[in-house]
């Protein structure tokens, strides 16, 4: 792949918000610094998915600076936490970029390394290494190094941004005394690696709107994204809702009575006779 166009800039956004949702357990329970509060990437993931949104409202075929610029600004007003904020200063120096190149390019692509780590760290009153910071560094470092070709300058700046992201445990003491990495900085890795996979062609089964609860038309299959009920017995019981790390169910093949455990309606509606 050459370049993204706005159709381009929109699934990436999707496959990252996606992966998030995926990582988002994990990411939190990596943050320790710098308040140990458990919610970094629940805050990333929510950041994101307010992008997301805004972005949804611009019509098909908007040039992808145009796309940029809904996706920052809505990250911005949707920011969580200090993960949050840091992370919309990053879709801002992205923004930024498209605007004034018109696609995603390998040019582009390092200039908007380059321009999210600068609003990074100037939305930082004391910046520290070895946290997001020093991962985005990384990857804006690694990007202007390599081949000019926008897979050769992705991939580059993903790989040192996941090698900067090991290194952060030694950078900073309450990283080290806990074992962990940075938790910004493991969010940031996903959506670099979101991009990456993207650009290479990669294609990942993943949900496309994050840990959403799939409607249920056909009232015969019963979903695992469900929330409480009472059976026949009288006692109440609770299955299972869609937390961000399960994949969607998959449809439900059966031609009469209800669907086996994990099984969804089909995506129409319609009959359930695997045709």
């Amino acid at each position: 792949m050459q370049a993204l166009d706005g159709r381009g800039a929109r699934l990436w956004a999707l496959q990252a918000l996606a992966a998030l949702g995926e990582a988002r357990a994990e990411i939190d329970a990596l943050n320790v610094f710098p308040v140990p509060d458990g919610d970094t990437g629940t805050n990333m993931y929510l950041t994101l998915e307010a992008a997301v949104t805004a972005g949804a409202q611009v019509p098909e075929g908007t040039p992808v600076g145009e796309v940029a610029e809904a996706f920052a600004r809505g990250a911005l007003l949707g920011a969580r936490g200090n993960s949050g904020v840091i992370g919309a200063q990053l879709l801002r120096g992205w923004a930024d970029t498209l605007a004034r190149h018109g696609r995603l390019d390998a040019a582009a692509a390092v200039e908007g390394f380059r321009r999210a780590d600068e609003q990074a760290w100037q939305a930082v009153g004391e910046p520290v290494e070895g946290t997001i910071l020093s991962v985005s560094r990384a990857a804006a470092t690694a990007a202007a190094a390599a081949p000019p070709r926008l897979e050769a300058v992705v991939q580059a700046a993903a790989a040192a941004a996941r090698q900067a992201l090991a290194l952060t445990t030694d950078q900073l003491p309450v990283l080290a005394r806990a074992g962990v990495v940075d938790a910004g900085g493991r969010g940031y890795v996903v959506v670099l690696d979101a991009l990456a996979e993207l650009v290479a062609g990669i294609s990942r089964r993943r949900p496309a709107r994050g840990p959403r609860c799939r409607p249920r038309p056909w009232r015969a299959c019963r979903s695992r994204c469900r929330g409480p009920s009472r059976p026949s017995g009288g006692r109440r019981r609770t299955r299972n809702r869609c937390p961000a790390s399960r994949p969607p169910p998959t449809p439900c093949r059966r031609p009469t009575g209800p669907c086996p455990p994990g099984a969804a309606p089909p995506p129409d509606g319609g009959p359930t006779d695997g045709r």
